[in-house]
C-alpha cells in the first residue's frame, strides 16, 4: 500500500513529460536594408521594408547572415557570391567553407522562380542574444547563383527562411528539406506550428525584436480559433472593413506576411482614403519608389491629432463567427522627424489583396501550422468544458495537480504509518515492562 502513491506520482510525471510542449526558440531582430531604395532617408522606406531576421552562422569558417523570416517565400535560400552588387553586403561563398556539400540529386534545381539554383548542405549555427550557442546542425538550403534583372529587387536580405505553405510550380522542393521540417526531423520540436513573440520594453525601446517560436501546441485549445487555409499563401477571407461605423470598400482576401512592416492596401480604394484625409488640411500624399515598386503614402504635420480618428476594423467571417481586428487612430500612425506617417501604404498598380504585415502580427498573435494548413488566433470563446479534454495544457495541469496531491497523500500516509509503528512499539515496550514487573512480583512471593 505504501508504494502506490509513489508509483502514481512517477506515472503521472512520465505522462506530463510525454505531453509537455517541446518548443524551439530563435531570437530575431528587425533589420532595415535601405540600400535598394532611391530615397534612403525616407522614413516610410525604413519602416516599410525592415524585416524580421534571424542571424545564422554558416560553414567553416563561419559566414554570418541576417536571414529574413518570410511568410511569402516557400524556399529557404542563400544568395551566392557570384551574384553582382544588388545592394547587399554579404553573400554565401561555398568555396570558403570546408563543410559545404552539394546535394548531387538536385545539382540543377528545376525551378521557374530562379534563373539558376542548386541544393546544398552546410553546418548552421545559431546564437542567443547573449552569444551563447543554441544550435549547431547540418541543414539543407537552396543556393541562388544567378538572378534575372527583374528578380534583383525581390531580395532585401542575403538569406531567407521560407515559411509559405507550398510552391507555385510543379517541381516542388522536397518537403523534408524545408527549414521547419528539418528542425522537427532533428528532434528540436514535436510539430511544425510557429509563431512570433515580440518584445515590449517600453516606449523608448525597440519593440520589433523578439523570438521565433516553433513547436507550441494550440490544438483544440478553447482560447484559440482555428482558420483553415485553402490557398498556398497564409490568406484570410474578408467579411468587411469598417472605418468607425461606415463600411469601406475592401478586397476579398488579405495575405498575412512579415516582409512589410505596415498594413498595405491598394490605391484603388479612394473612398477609404477620403475617410481619413478628406477633411484634413495639414496632410499630404507622396509617391515613393522602394526597389522596383512604386507606392503612395500619406503624412501629416506634427499638430495633426490622430487620436481623434475613428477605429479601423477588419472583419473576417470564420467558421460562421464574425471575428474582428481593430486598430485605433493612434495605432495607425508613427512619428518621425516632426511628421506623422500613416501606416497604410497604397500600391500604384492594381492589386486585389491587402497585406497584413508586422503591425498586425505584433498586435494579434497568430500561430501558423504548416502541416495541417491552419492559422490559430486568440479568441474569447464561450466556456466549453468538453473542449478541455483535448487540450494538452489541461492535461498538463491535471497531471501536476494529481502529482502534488499524490505527494501530499504519500506524506500523510507515511506520517500515519510512522505514528502507528511508534504506537505499536510503545505498546510493546509497556507490555514488556508489565511482564517484567509481574515476574519480579512472582519471584518475591
Amino acid at each position: 500500500m505504501s508504494n502506490i502513491p509513489m508509483a502514481s506520482l512517477i506515472i503521472l510525471l512520465a505522462i506530463n513529460i510525454i505531453y509537455s510542449e517541446k518548443i524551439f526558440k530563435i531570437p530575431f531582430k528587425t533589420d532595415s536594408t535601405v540600400s535598394l531604395f532611391s530615397d534612403q532617408t525616407n522614413p516610410i522606406a525604413n519602416k516599410f521594408m525592415s524585416q524580421l531576421v534571424v542571424e545564422l552562422s554558416i560553414g567553416n569558417p563561419e559566414q554570418k547572415f541576417n536571414c529574413a523570416l518570410n511568410l511569402n517565400s516557400y524556399h529557404s535560400l542563400f544568395l551566392s557570391h557570384k551574384i553582382g552588387d544588388i545592394g547587399l553586403h554579404t553573400f554565401y561563398n561555398k568555396s570558403l567553407s570546408s563543410t559545404y556539400s552539394c546535394n548531387e540529386n538536385m545539382t540543377d534545381y528545376p525551378n521557374e522562380d530562379f534563373s539558376k539554383a542548386e541544393s546544398f548542405s552546410d553546418i548552421v549555427k545559431l546564437y542567443s542574444p547573449a552569444n551563447k550557442p543554441i544550435f549547431n546542425e547540418e541543414l539543407n538550403f537552396l543556393l541562388i547563383d544567378d538572378l534575372a534583372e527583374d528578380e534583383e529587387n525581390d531580395f532585401y536580405a542575403p538569406g531567407e527562411i521560407g515559411l509559405k505553405l507550398e510552391s507555385y510550380n510543379n517541381n516542388e522542393y522536397p518537403e523534408d528539406d524545408r527549414f521547419i521540417y528539418q528542425l522537427k526531423k532533428k528532434g528540436y520540436t514535436r510539430n511544425c506550428i510557429f509563431t512570433f513573440e515580440f518584445e515590449n520594453n517600453g516606449e523608448n525601446e525597440k519593440k520589433d525584436n523578439g523570438n521565433f517560436i516553433l513547436g507550441k501546441d494550440v490544438y483544440y485549445n478553447n482560447n484559440y480559433l482555428k482558420i483553415n487555409i485553402k490557398s498556398k499563401e497564409w490568406v484570410l477571407n474578408f467579411d468587411k472593413v469598417l472605418y468607425g461605423n461606415k463600411e469601406v470598400e475592401s478586397p476579398a482576401q488579405a495575405i498575412v506576411e512579415t516582409e512589410n512592416g505596415l498594413i498595405v492596401g491598394t490605391i484603388d480604394y479612394e473612398d477609404f482614403i477620403k475617410e481619413f484625409f478628406g477633411n484634413q488640411t495639414n496632410c499630404y500624399k507622396k509617391k515613393a519608389k522602394m526597389g522596383y515598386k512604386m507606392y503612395y503614402y500619406y503624412y501629416c504635420d506634427e499638430d495633426f491629432n490622430e487620436a481623434k480618428l475613428e477605429n479601423l476594423t477588419f472583419y473576417f467571417d470564420i467558421n460562421r463567427k464574425e471575428i474582428n481586428f481593430t486598430f485605433s487612430g493612434k495605432e495607425l500612425f508613427f512619428e518621425e522627424n516632426g511628421k506623422k506617417y500613416f501606416k497604410i501604404i497604397f500600391f500604384t498598380f492594381p492589386n486585389y489583396f491587402w497585406y497584413l504585415g508586422r503591425e498586425f502580427i505584433k498586435k494579434y498573435q497568430l500561430f501558423f501550422d504548416t502541416e495541417r494548413k491552419n492559422i490559430y488566433v486568440k479568441y474569447n470563446n464561450d466556456f466549453s468544458f468538453i473542449s478541455y479534454f483535448n487540450d494538452v495544457d489541461f492535461w498538463t495541469l491535471i497531471s501536476l495537480v494529481i502529482a502534488i496531491l499524490s505527494v501530499i497523500i504519500f506524506i500523510i500516509f507515511y506520517s500515519k504509518k510512522n505514528k502507528r509503528k511508534k504506537r505499536i512499539k510503545r505498546k510493546n515496550e509497556l507490555e514488556d515492562e508489565k511482564d517484567k514487573k509481574q515476574e519480579k512480583l512472582e519471584l518475591l512471593n
